[in-house]
């Protein structure tokens, strides 16, 4: 009876905040991109209550999140292996979110009031990391990542019930770790790590972040892109004619009615990459104008010629970008259509990309900023240029 209750007030409160969002026809599979505020969780019946819960314990499962006492998943949660885990798990998070309050506040006191009408965040070479941009950019209803990751597939729950938990869960923890520790994703970690049966692609991930942030994960479904750039949730193979694939996540901050879409795309943003992907390219500029992008720990590549296809799009379509010197470099940044503020130091590159040293930013720094106060990238002594189009 108790769970009967449960399921009938989570009814009425998904019930009514759908309400407030424009409906779609459940019997279609297209995703218009140029209109994505019409996306909703599909019909609301009985089996989409149980598949948002089933999501969200989940997700708390391999977050080291304790479940409901009537969860299902309440008997993992009770086992040594796993008791052990959230206790590694939450030492490490309780260090990540210090970082993140520091963040979140910066970014309320001189980023938000300059943002607060942009519904857009364009994150490119971002792999997985949904967590800095939403920290940065809170109020956005719709986030779009970008990596060369697979998309992957949600965890199989039977699977975390077999003998190999402790396994399963340590692999969970080890593809967090450097974000944890450093702010970022190491590509070559990711795709040693992202390449088992616990671990197919970004999808587990999200997942932890989402619920770590304090996120309920309401739907996850595969999706490609069209010819025409469009978004398609319909079925679909795996295709050399189809260029994009990734994956959509439908969400909420915990206690709030707001629906907020995650979607990343699987996609090679090199100029060859691109000139062979007219479908991303006609999805970036399908987007609105008023958008923001946000670049992090880049790996330098759009100061490359072979990169400029997206910088060029980034430039082009962007109402304002907030990124580290690993992003566009400053020479792009033509100052007749760029209000630009910058935070922290630049003392140049690391190591590994110390090629990359820019003059031009290293007098601008010189001459104005403004204190950072966090790590937030490569550097421990960290930069970040925001520029607003005029």
């Amino acid at each position: 009876m108790n769970k009967l209750v449960v399921l009938i007030a989570l009814a009425l409160n998904i019930f009514l905040f759908s309400c407030k969002e424009s409906s779609v026809d459940s019997s279609k599979s297209n995703i218009d991109s140029s209109n994505v505020d019409t996306l909703v969780v599909k019909k609301i019946d009985s089996s989409d209550i149980f598949k948002m819960i089933y999501l969200t314990d989940i997700a708390k499962v391999i977050s080291g999140i304790p479940v409901d006492k009537k969860s299902d998943f309440l008997d993992i949660t009770l086992l040594k292996e796993w008791q052990d885990y959230r206790i590694v798990t939450d030492e490490g998070w309780e260090k990540f979110f210090n970082l993140r309050n520091k963040v979140a506040k910066w970014s309320k006191e001189q980023i938000a009031s300059k943002v607060n009408n942009y519904d857009t965040v364009f994150y490119p070479f971002s792999g997985p990391d949904i967590l800095f941009a939403t920290t940065i950019f809170p109020n956005a209803r719709h986030y779009f990542l970008v990596g060369l990751e697979k998309p992957g597939n949600v965890p199989d729950s039977a699977a975390l019930f077999d003998l190999r938990l402790k396994g399963r869960l340590f692999l969970y923890r080890k593809s967090i770790n450097d974000v944890l520790s450093y702010s970022f994703f190491r590509t070559i970690d990711m795709n040693v790590e992202l390449s088992n049966d616990t671990l197919d692609g970004v999808t587990p991930i999200l997942m932890i972040f989402l619920v770590r942030a304090n996120k309920e994960v309401l739907d996850i479904f595969p999706v490609h892109l069209a010819a025409d750039g469009s978004i398609n949730s319909s079925n679909f193979q795996v295709s050399d004619s189809i260029k994009t694939f990734g994956v959509r996540i439908v969400f909420r901050d915990a206690g709030d009615t707001t629906l907020r879409y995650l979607t990343y795309f699987s996609t090679d943003l090199s100029n060859i990459g691109l000139l062979n992907n007219r479908p991303f390219r006609k999805f970036v500029a399908s987007l609105d104008t008023r958008f923001v992008t946000y670049l992090k720990s880049a790996s330098f590549l759009m100061h490359k010629p072979y990169f400029s296809i997206i910088r060029n799009a980034i430039l082009h379509r962007s109402a304002v970008i907030l990124q580290d010197d690993s992003g566009i470099s400053y020479k792009y940044f033509d100052n007749t259509i760029w209000d630009i503020s910058l935070f922290g130091s630049y003392n140049g590159p690391i190591d590994l990309f110390d090629n990359h040293f820019e003059d031009d930013l290293k007098a601008a720094y010189s001459k104005q900023s403004k204190p950072l106060g966090f790590r937030l990238g490569y550097n421990h002594n960290s930069n970040v240029l925001f520029a607003l189009k005029k």
